[in-house]
């Protein structure tokens, strides 16, 4: 290790953050995705999970609404529910969360990019109306911008962030996706007077991120390796999304639900009265390993015949024989 780089490695920051890693993030990150944020916008996390329980901690009472997608992810359902809040469960459609059904919410959670799991996009329409709600209600939204980094499709859609005016919206992002979930670095972009709070409440609990990651993630960033990884990840992901997708159709026919070329992973139906809990239980067994959906619905088991396939660290070369595993397997539930 360079003699250079010894202090950002060892020091102890105190309430402080990696200033190349806020610059990196500031100026190769945010900007590619349209948004424009000052150094005391910006908290580096552990994770984006880190991230959410920070918030929760900070912006919920006991009592308070916070709307959420149903189904959607469910440690940030058990971390607000934790906090206190009561949760208003908003269906998903197509389109992306279900506007019309926000009642009385104060807060909003919303993964706009890929909607965790079924992998809608919020339409651009429904993310101008969803900002002005919240201007006229008096609203915040927590943006976790799930799985952006893997959209290889070419026509994302700009993250809500990049079109709040008033400032709204509270942005996660996060490296686990794109570089290795076990490095735990993530950030939260949002008004300075929030950071702020979340800065000492970060500091009661670990002070801050381990200095030797933030810095080696930035030097990664500003020597351009990141945008290198990203770019053969994207390829190698689109060619499994391909896969996963044509042996999808001929072994389980009408079972996808969606359609959108991108992310990680297909969210499936199965037919009436097949059991997604009993299939990955079998299948697991044989070697395949599915996710139920039900733990993703709030209030969970009726939900059993969807499940989550995820191919993101599985060869191009195994998952068509999987997915013929798999079929094997469903027909005797079916």
């Amino acid at each position: 290790m360079s003699k250079k780089w010894f202090n950002a490695w060892t020091d102890d920051l105190y309430l402080a953050d990696d200033a190349l890693l806020i610059e990196q993030i500031r100026t190769k990150v945010l900007t590619k995705r349209g948004i424009f944020a000052r150094p005391e916008e910006i908290l580096i996390t552990l994770g984006s999970q880190n991230a959410l329980y920070l918030l929760g901690a900070v912006l919920i009472r006991p009592g308070t609404q916070i709307a959420m997608e149903n189904p959607g992810y469910y440690a940030a359902r058990d971390i607000f529910a934790m906090a206190g809040a009561n949760i208003q469960a908003v269906p998903v459609d197509h389109e992306g969360l279900d506007l019309d059904q926000l009642g009385s919410a104060e807060l909003v959670f919303a993964t706009p990019s890929h909607q965790f799991p079924t992998n809608a996009t919020l339409s651009l329409e429904r993310r101008y109306r969803l900002l002005a709600w919240a201007e006229n209600t008096d609203a915040l939204i927590i943006e976790d911008d799930y799985e952006v980094e893997t959209d290889f499709s070419g026509d994302a859609t700009m993250p809500m962030k990049a079109l709040d005016r008033s400032s709204r919206v509270i942005y996660v992002g996060s490296f686990s996706k794109s570089l290795m979930p076990g490095l735990r670095l993530g950030f939260v972009v949002a008004d300075s007077r929030l950071i702020a709070e979340l800065r000492r409440l970060r500091g009661l609990m670990m002070r801050h991120a381990p200095s030797n990651n933030q810095r080696t993630v930035a030097l990664f960033l500003a020597l351009g390796h990141h945008d290198a990884y990203l770019s053969r990840m994207k390829r190698v992901y689109a060619e499994r999304w391909h896969e996963l997708s044509s042996g999808l159709d001929a072994d389980f026919p009408g079972w996808k639900r969606q359609t959108k070329f991108g992310g990680s992973s297909f969210w499936l139906e199965g037919p009436k009265g097949f059991s997604a809990s009993q299939l990955a239980q079998k299948a697991l067994g044989a070697g395949v390993v599915i996710e139920p959906g039900n733990a993703l619905f709030h209030g969970g088991s009726s939900n059993d015949r969807f499940f989550r396939m995820a191919f993101s660290s599985i060869p191009k070369e195994r998952i068509r024989p999987g997915i013929a595993r798999l079929r094997e397997i469903a027909e005797t539930l079916v």
